[in-house]
């Protein structure tokens, strides 16, 4: 998996994958088999925020996640990484506590960290990996526009209201 990465490091050490798995549970067994191979990377297509993945070693998710107060905000939530730029990468853990094979990856902004905003990646790391680990783009934001102006409903009442004979236009 890691030959899709342009920088990867050493292979997490077994002492460092316990120590993940000790403080955050179990994960999906792609995941570990990825950690495996490198401790940490980093993929992207232009190199610039948003465009990249960086994928954290074993410390660094206890780390960030701690440091972040993640679990606050997403008990059922496991960030593992970023898009580089303001996007987190997750587990969403709410969909199957039993089984981390069926966690969906995830990306939301930092900034909000709320679940209505997820925009799924994929359904599980393993189809991630199977994809390529693309990123798909956040949708667009949505506005609360008032209703467009009926523009024809306005000509016809100048023209009802208008004296006759004369084009009020």
């Amino acid at each position: 998996m890691k030959e899709k990465f342009r920088i990867t490091r050493n292979p997490s050490s077994e002492d460092d994958l316990r120590f993940l798995i000790s403080e955050v549970g179990p994960l999906p067994s792609a995941y570990i088999q990825f950690l495996r191979e490198t401790d940490g990377s980093e993929y992207g297509i232009t190199d610039q925020p948003g465009d990249c993945i960086v994928l954290w070693g074993c410390r660094e998710i206890v780390e960030n996640n701690k440091t972040r107060d993640i679990q606050q905000q997403l008990p059922n939530a496991l960030v593992i990484g970023s898009d580089g730029g303001d996007d987190a990468l997750l587990f969403d853990c709410s969909v199957s506590r039993d089984n981390p094979n069926e966690w969906p990856v995830v990306r939301v902004d930092f900034a909000s960290l709320e679940p209505e905003e997820f925009v799924v990646q994929s359904p599980s790391f393993s189809e991630w990996a199977k994809n390529d680990f693309r990123l798909t783009a956040a949708e667009p934001p949505k506005f609360d526009l008032p209703p467009a102006k009926d523009w024809n409903a306005d000509i016809d009442k100048l023209v009802k209201d208008s004296p006759e004979g004369n084009d009020p236009l």
